[in-house]
């Protein structure tokens, strides 16, 4: 929510990057 976000911005950064690893090794094959 709006909430989390402005309690827990780098929170959301770390998560959307492990989403974005994530997708990449599953594009590359490795999960």
């Amino acid at each position: 929510t709006f909430e989390q976000a402005l309690g827990c911005p780098v929170l959301d950064e770390f998560q959307l990057y492990q989403e974005a690893e994530e997708r990449s090794k599953h594009r590359c094959g490795l999960l």
